[in-house]
């Protein structure tokens, strides 16, 4: 590993604000999923799915924090554009004709997983280990095509987790764990 990719590395485990959060995060996906083994109903279908898709989300947010602190304390390559993305910021000028900062909070979608982790394997080095030619992608995009509908309902049947469904939520989550579980032996190399 040559000095410059071990320096990015050390700034970014400086910045270590999440471990409790994510350690949390994790044990709700492993509560619900216990739980919906020993209970399958929609009750656990639902929470499973929301406390994967809030580990999901806790985890891209805890990436592009550690890209943002890195870029303040070693400013990075990184175009206006990517870094906008990056602080989830919309800037609009006011009354005044000053310009303003509102959050614009990213939604998770087929576009913002990639682009976090092409990012942040460009800072960090190493090759992007997001594989979207496989089943565990398209799962993962059902996913959230299905939390979707059951974050935002039209009717009562949008409540509902087929047995099918189901499937695909557990396909993403496995498609999920094992990418993550190889972005520290890629960083590492």
């Amino acid at each position: 590993m040559d000095k410059d990719r071990l320096e990015i590395l050390s700034i970014a485990l400086s910045d270590n604000k999440f471990p409790l959060a994510h350690a949390a995060m994790v044990e709700d996906v492993f509560i619900c999923q216990d739980k919906l083994k020993a209970e399958d109903n929609q009750f656990w279908r639902r929470m499973f799915l929301r406390a994967f898709f809030s580990f999901v989300e806790g985890h891209i947010y805890q990436m592009r924090q550690k890209v943002l602190h890195v870029n303040s304390v070693r400013p990075l390559s990184l175009s206006l554009a990517e870094l906008v993305v990056l602080e989830e910021k919309e800037y609009r000028l006011n009354q005044k004709g000053e310009i303003e900062a509102k959050d614009a909070f990213g939604k998770l979608s087929e576009g913002s997983v990639p682009f976090i982790y092409e990012i942040y394997f460009r800072v960090f080095g190493g090759s992007n280990p997001l594989p979207r030619e496989v089943k565990g992608w398209s799962a993962f995009i059902e996913a959230i095509r299905i939390r979707n509908r059951i974050t935002h309902p039209k009717s009562h049947t949008d409540m509902d987790i087929t047995a099918s469904e189901l499937k695909q939520v557990k396909l993403a989550v496995e498609w999920f764990q094992v990418i993550n579980k190889n972005i520290f032996a890629t960083l590492l190399k």
